[in-house]
This record gives C-alpha cells, structure tokens and sequence, in this order.
C-alpha cells in the first residue's frame, strides 16, 4: 500500500512523520527515506523543507563518468 499509486496514503505518512516533536517541541525527522515504487533498487529521500543541510563534500562529474553513463544509459539519455 505505502508504495501503491493512491498519493493520499503517502501524504498522510508524510504529514504525520513531519508533525512529530519531541517533549521541546523539536521536529523528530529531518525527512523521509523510502524505496521508488518503480523500482526497488531506487533509493528516494524526501526532506523537510525546514532542515539545514550541510555540504560535506563537492565532486566534479565528468562526461566520462561510468556511473553515469550507465544512469544515462538506462533512461535513453545522450550525455554531451
């Protein structure tokens, strides 16, 4: 059900996961980490929008990046 099509259950598991508080009235989650419904070996992350995110890295990506080709490849994209 939770990876099903009907957006209404996703959206009540969201909204309750970024109304939880703990006993200071901190929010408990910073976001949400689930598997895409179209495909299990895709990871998604879905974060709150009031979470401070912090750049721990930067790494440039070149064209011949195998990694992505194999991505570009897999959706029938031309990488230039």
């Amino acid at each position: 059900v939770v990876r099903g099509g009907d957006r209404h259950v996703t959206r009540r598991i969201s909204h309750w996961a970024h109304s939880q508080t703990d006993a200071d009235g901190r929010p408990v989650f910073a976001g949400i980490r689930y598997l895409s419904r179209l495909n299990t070996d895709w990871e998604c992350w879905a974060v709150f929008g009031r979470t401070d995110i912090h750049e721990l890295a930067r790494h440039s990506i070149f064209k011949t990046d195998e990694n992505l080709l194999r991505v570009a490849e897999r959706f029938g994209l031309r990488v230039h």
